[in-house]
């Protein structure tokens, strides 16, 4: 279930009541998602063998327009930055509402990197020119996920593909900051929204439909 206690107070009684119901024979239930306005994800990710729950999912806006959306599952009871950052397993994806190209993804970390006196920026840098290779342009619709998984490292997707694998619980760490971060974030509201620290009347969870 959801770290974020406060969401369960705006589940429409509906969804409830139809989640409460069992599936018919032979269907599997349908999967629980948690949703920001428009966008889903599912309420749970498996990962490292572990069932990793949605910690906390928000939006980014800039100039009163909608740039993504994002989710962030790390294992339960892990719900403090120091705790997302340790090595531990956790995902982290983006649905974009508009299009970028790839040197977008590599100007914005950097940018928010170099100023971070938490990260060893001479340290990573070879795996941090790694990571940045791997990324691809992206138009409206498309999800990148940021994955790490312990003695495997941090894997980017497009779209559920993979790209590649950087190694290191630190390079996780220092990316995972990105997002994270106390002080050098990409977005307060959005960091605190994935931490489950503020949640949004737009937020619901919801029964996923079955294909038609």
């Amino acid at each position: 279930m959801l770290q974020n206690s406060s969401l369960h107070k705006i589940l429409p009684l509906g969804i409830a009541l139809a989640a409460m119901l069992p599936a018919r024979a032979g269907e599997p239930p349908a999967p629980e998602q948690i949703c920001y306005e428009k966008v889903c994800f599912p309420e749970e990710a498996t990962l490292a063998g572990e069932t990793l729950p949605a910690l906390g999912v928000g939006r980014l806006t800039w100039l009163m327009m909608d740039i993504y959306w994002a989710v962030l599952y790390t294992p339960a009871g892990a719900d403090t930055p120091e705790e997302v950052l340790a090595d531990v397993p956790k995902s982290f994806i983006i649905e974009y509402n508009r299009s970028f190209d790839a040197d977008d993804f590599v100007y914005g970390s950097e940018k928010l990197m170099k100023r971070n006196k938490r990260i060893d920026l001479e340290a990573i840098r070879p795996r941090l020119d790694q990571m940045n290779a791997l990324y691809r342009p992206v138009k409206a619709g498309d999800r990148y996920e940021v994955r790490y998984e312990p003695g495997v490292g941090t894997t980017l997707l497009l779209n559920g593909e993979a790209l590649g694998t950087v190694p290191g619980s630190d390079f996780a760490e220092a990316y995972f900051r990105i997002w994270l971060d106390e002080k050098h974030h990409v977005s307060g509201s959005l960091r605190e929204q994935l931490l489950g620290l503020k949640t949004s009347k737009n937020v619901r969870r919801d029964v996923a439909q079955a294909p038609a």
